[in-house]
């Protein structure tokens, strides 16, 4: 069930008793971390996995969420960008657009969504990137429509965690997100 972290995490952790040295499992511990909004446990793991892989995309990643949730937005910042020169995922722009809102530099925060929207042209971006640089810039209703387009795509992993992401926090108790979370949960998504 979603939302059961203690679970969750007792099971990444035996997962990584079980396979010591895969960065996948570790890098999910620290995501099950991050999700439980345990972010110095987050940061700690991942640190773990990137010791055992430098270079992972999903590590940097997840770091980068944890350091901004705990407010280090210049760390955040680095593993964004150190994730993205990885993958050159797309959700990387919404996530560093996100952090430049929260240093409040709003400016810079649109131009990642001219960025996105030009990537966009070209390849299929998930909504959620455009969706977290619209919440840190206070635009919930942008932020909205993008998730509604992100579900309505079946963009994972997003769709899956709408519960518990945290970055999704400044929407909960709000109706049309609700409505979107039960839509989900429900299955009946088209």
């Amino acid at each position: 069930m979603v939302g059961e972290f203690d679970h969750a995490i007792a099971e990444a952790k035996r997962a990584v008793e079980v396979d010591p040295v895969s960065p996948i499992i570790h890098a999910d511990l620290g995501g099950v971390y991050l999700m439980a909004r345990r972010y110095d446990d987050a940061v700690e793991q991942l640190r773990k996995t990137l010791e055992i892989e430098p270079e992972f995309y999903w590590a940097h990643r997840f770091l980068g969420v944890a350091l901004e949730l705990k407010g280090d937005t210049v760390g955040a910042m680095a593993e964004y960008q150190k994730a993205f020169e990885l993958s050159d995922d797309p959700t990387m722009l919404g996530f560093i657009g996100h952090a430049e809102a929260s240093r409040g530099r709003p400016n810079e925060a649109r131009q990642r969504l001219d960025r996105l929207k030009e990537a966009a042209k070209t390849r299929y971006v998930p909504g959620y990137a455009f969706a977290v640089i619209h919440l840190a810039l206070g635009e919930k209703d942008e932020a909205l429509d993008w998730l509604e387009k992100n579900v309505t795509d079946h963009a994972s992993p997003v769709t899956n965690l709408i519960t518990v992401d945290p970055y999704l926090d400044p929407l909960r108790g709000e109706p049309r997100f609700q409505a979107l979370v039960t839509k989900v949960l429900s299955g009946t998504v088209k």
